[in-house]
């Protein structure tokens, strides 16, 4: 797999890291038919010259995956390229923790990205009404035998 994002194709699949206490102020929604080949992760600017040590989706239920050695990042640059491919990308909440160390003071650093992915062709779509409609042909069908 190639690990260079062609820089010259904007992309709005793009998610800001945080601090675990704000990391739900900054969770995007996400319509699967926006997903792209890359996830930018935009990091505080002062994170230019980075080591990335681990990058795993966290959650109850969740076997951390380390997903790392497949993002992309260069001195200089506050962002991360994350391969979509990599990414949990079913319908739902997802978190991320981002663990590195600065290189010039070594440093380490934890910061968090999160994201909603929504699918309009679920395979189970809700359908808010069907309680309702249910409750109405009950009680159709109670008057009628009354009757």
């Amino acid at each position: 797999m190639d690990n260079i994002r062609n820089t010259n194709n904007l992309t709005s699949f793009v998610v800001n890291a945080s601090p675990k206490n704000e990391v739900c102020y900054f969770a995007t929604m996400f319509n699967t038919a926006s997903i792209q080949d890359w996830l930018i992760v935009s990091l505080p600017k002062l994170f230019t010259d980075v080591t990335i040590k681990t990058v795993a989706e966290i959650g109850s239920g969740i076997k951390e995956s380390d997903i790392s050695e497949y993002c992309v990042t260069s001195k200089g640059r506050h962002w991360l390229d994350i391969p979509s491919e990599k990414l949990n990308l079913t319908a739902g909440y997802h978190i991320y923790k981002i663990v590195f160390a600065d290189n010039i003071t070594s440093i380490g650093c934890t910061l968090y990205f999160a994201y909603n992915i929504q699918d309009d062709n679920p395979e189970k779509p809700y359908d808010y009404m069907d309680p309702i409609r249910e409750a109405q042909e009950e009680a159709k069908s109670d008057s009628e035998e009354g009757e």
